[in-house]
C-alpha cells in the first residue's frame, strides 16, 4: 500500500531531520511531501497572527534540498508566502496520482517504522471498511514532560488527532485545524484502536523554548478568543520546567489548556 506522507514545515529543524531515517526503514512504496514556507492567517487558521513571509533559517531549508536531491521519494514545495495552510496541503495532493494512504506527519510528530507498519496492517484487514485513522499522542510540554490526562487538550478525541486516510487521485483538504477533507465520509479506526496495536505518536509541540516563544506569538493574536492567554506563555513554561511536583495541573502554567489537564515528567 503506498504512503503519501505530508508536512507543512518552516524552521522545524529541531525535529524535522528524525523523519527521514524512518521513512528509509519502511517496507512500502512512500513519498514525503514537504511544503516550506510562511502561511497567511487564512480560513481555518484566520485567528492566528500574521507572521513575515519567509523561508526556515535554521537550516531545514538545506536539509530538505539535500534529501530531494539525494533520495526522489522527497518532495519540497516551496514559497516564502502561501495563502494559508489548506493551500499548502493542497498543492501537494496534485502530485497524488493513484489510490493510497494519505498520511499527515507535521514536522514536530515523531513516529517509528513500527507504528507506521501497524496501522498500515489495520488498512489492510479493513479492506473497504475503515477509510481513515486517528491516534492518541504522547504530547510534550517540556523536553521530558508530557500530558498524561485524556479527554482534554492534547488528547481531545473530538478532533484529535486526524491522521490518515484511504483517499483516491483528486482528494483535497477542507480544513487544516482540525484536518478534514472535502466530500470524505469518515468511518474512522477510534483512538482507542489505534492505541492498541501502538501506534501512539510522540508530539514535541512545546518540547523547545523557541517553540513556546514562536507559539506565544502565533497564537496570541487579538483574533484569537484565548490568545491573551498566551502573554506569559514562556515565563509558564520555565517555570513548569522547575517544578518539583508530579503530577501537575496544567493550566497552572499554561491557561490556554483549560481544566483537567495533568502533566508528569517522563
Amino acid at each position: 500500500m503506498k504512503i503519501f506522507f505530508l508536512t507543512i514545515c518552516k524552521d522545524g529543524m529541531s525535529f524535522i531531520s528524525w523523519h527521514y531515517p524512518m521513512l528509509r526503514q519502511l517496507p512500502f512504496d512512500w513519498t514525503w511531501n514537504v511544503i516550506e514556507g510562511t502561511a497567511a492567517p487564512e480560513a481555518d487558521t484566520s485567528w492566528c497572527a500574521p507572521m513575515a513571509p519567509g523561508l526556515s533559517t535554521d537550516g531545514t531549508t538545506e536539509l530538505l534540498d539535500s534529501l530531494a536531491t539525494f533520495d526522489k521519494r522527497v518532495r519540497v514545495f516551496r514559497h516564502a508566502w502561501w495563502h494559508g495552510k489548506v493551500a499548502m496541503l493542497n498543492t501537494a495532493l496534485e502530485w497524488l496520482h493513484e489510490p493510497c494512504l494519505l498520511w499527515q506527519i507535521d514536522a514536530d510528530e515523531i513516529w517509528t517504522c513500527a507504528q507506521v507498519q501497524a496501522v498500515v496492517a489495520l488498512f489492510e484487514k479493513a479492506k473497504s471498511r475503515q477509510n481513515c485513522a486517528r491516534v492518541f499522542c504522547r504530547y510534550f510540554v517540556g523536553p521530558d514532560i508530557a500530558i498524561t490526562s485524556r479527554g482534554g487538550y492534547g488528547n481531545n478525541s473530538a478532533y484529535e488527532w486526524h491522521r490518515v486516510w484511504k483517499v483516491e487521485p483528486g482528494v483535497r483538504f477542507k480544513t487544516h485545524e482540525p484536518p478534514c477533507l472535502e466530500k470524505f465520509e469518515e468511518r474512522p479506526f477510534t483512538q482507542e484502536q489505534t492505541e492498541a496495536v501502538g501506534a501512539v505518536f510522540e508530539h514535541f509541540a512545546y518540547a523547545t523554548e523557541a517553540q513556546v516563544r514562536f507559539k506565544a506569538e502565533y497564537y496570541g493574536s487579538p483574533a484569537n478568543k484565548v490568545g491573551h492567554l498566551y502573554k506569559d506563555a514562556v515565563d509558564g513554561w520555565r517555570r513548569l520546567q522547575a517544578n518539583q511536583k508530579w503530577p501537575a495541573d496544567l493550566k497552572t502554567y499554561l491557561p490556554w489548556v483549560g481544566d483537567g489537564v495533568k502533566v508528569e515528567r517522563v
